[in-house]
């Protein structure tokens, strides 16, 4: 299994690569008219309006820092038996990292009502948690969501030049 490596505040965090299409720079985003504090801006790619949410603010509460290390992390979110594109954009996105499902463990202490279980990979640096996209946002609104992406595919649509 290969893991790629991103940070939120001082910790690194770990997202399994299979549901991972792509990783880009960080580049300019259309702004939302959507009030949703953990979506930063809408991504222009392939000619649809992505939105992006900002892994350090859902975990920590700020937003990223355009650095150098800074991406976006294009990656398929299964949610009401739909698979919808959205991008993370993350700092530290700078390595990846191969392990088998034998290095991963799952902590047994119980999580309280709302808590995101995860998983982690000790490495030679510390520990890594593991997330992935379904469990990331499960305790975020889904409907702000999916109301952004269908505001993104209204924007799209409103705005396509072969439509004149």
């Amino acid at each position: 299994m290969r893991l790629l490596i991103c940070s939120a505040g001082n910790e690194k965090y770990a997202l399994d690569c299979s549901g991972i299409r792509e990783v880009i720079p960080h580049v300019g985003l259309k702004p939302t008219l959507n009030s949703v504090p953990f979506v930063v801006g809408l991504l222009d790619y392939h000619k649809s309006l992505i939105p992006i949410i900002d892994l350090n603010w859902i975990i920590s509460g700020t937003v990223s820092r355009p650095r150098h290390s800074t991406r976006i992390i294009l990656a398929d979110w299964e949610h009401g038996g739909r698979t919808i594109l959205l991008g993370i954009i993350s700092e530290g996105v700078t390595e990846t990292l191969k392990c088998s499902e034998s290095d991963i463990q799952t902590p047994l202490n119980e999580f309280e009502s709302g808590q995101c279980p995860t998983s982690v990979i000790y490495t030679e640096e510390g520990s890594i948690q593991l997330f992935n996209i379904n469990s990331l946002l499960q305790n975020i609104n889904s409907a702000d969501l999916l109301q952004l992406k269908g505001e993104a595919l209204r924007h799209t649509r409103q705005f396509n030049p072969c439509s004149f």
